[in-house]
């Protein structure tokens, strides 16, 4: 396989990665009625680690390393977003038992 093929299919699986992140973050926004911060700031890093990427040769290590941390930031991204999508949830559950415990 080619460089050029590798790369593009790199960049597709980041892309997929990178879908799915603000698909949960939208998600979790619809959800609680605020944003997930911490995902959004994730999908930053997402951004200045491909930036960091396209600045090398594509078959250095640095290359391969800035589009590897840009994957773990997409994953990092869907996590906190589920965390924060739990964490509301598990309120809005603790809310409704001490409100009815006592009824």
């Amino acid at each position: 396989m080619n460089m050029e093929k590798c790369s593009k299919d790199r960049f597709m699986t980041l892309r997929s990665l990178f879908d799915s992140a603000e698909i949960k973050l939208k998600e979790t926004e619809q959800l609680c009625g605020d944003l997930a911060i911490p995902s959004v700031n994730e999908l930053r890093y997402v951004g200045y680690h491909i930036t960091k990427a396209l600045c090398h040769d594509v078959d250095s290590n640095d290359y391969n390393e800035e589009l590897l941390r840009a994957e773990r930031h997409c994953k990092r991204a869907v996590y906190d977003a589920n965390e924060v999508g739990i964490e509301y949830l598990l309120r809005k559950i603790a809310n409704f038992k001490e409100q009815y415990s006592s009824s």
